[in-house]
């Protein structure tokens, strides 16, 4: 009876982590920008084209944009934007122009105002909270760097040459 208990214990974590690889793949096409506040005329695509310009772009790529928030929103609220590309080397290239720069504000897509935009991953909820614990223990001093790639969130420690898969 233990053993047969082990057993579905092991076939039970094995499933989790499958449904959580399947909840990272789904998300590999996409992009979340914070810090951009609601408007009641707002156009999404126009800010999306700016930050792309930002970015470098001549040509904006294929997206597409949507608040992730139930109606109706607040006025003066920033729910993040959902940006879910056609191609996923294109969201690559795009997530990376911003990594090398990282200085978008609102100022860049037309607003009065400096505070910056931040873009991110798309993360399952399980890869949010172990990005927010990871992120406290390098505040702690514990990692030096923590960051994700496709979805996984990675750490590394003092000394480390390389980052480790969490």
């Amino acid at each position: 009876m233990e053993t047969m208990n082990r057993q579905v214990i092991a076939v039970e974590f094995g499933l989790q982590q499958t449904a959580e690889e399947v909840a990272r793949l789904e998300r590999v096409s996409e992009l979340v920008i914070s810090g951009i506040p609601y408007q009641q005329t707002e156009d999404l695509i126009h800010f999306f084209r700016n930050i792309a310009t930002v970015l470098g772009y001549a040509h904006t790529p294929i997206v597409d944009v949507q608040r992730l928030a139930k109606l109706p929103i607040v006025a003066g609220s920033a729910p993040p934007i959902l940006c879910q590309f056609a191609l996923r080397n294109v969201r690559n290239d795009f997530y990376r122009r911003y990594m090398t720069n990282r200085s978008l504000s609102l100022r860049d897509i037309g607003f009065d105002a400096d505070k910056r935009i931040f873009i991110n991953e798309n993360l399952t909820k399980l890869a949010r909270e172990i990005r927010s614990e990871a992120l406290k223990m390098k505040k702690a001093g514990v990692f030096t760097q923590v960051f994700t790639r496709n979805g996984a969130v990675y750490v590394k420690r003092q000394g480390q040459s390389s980052s480790e898969l969490v």
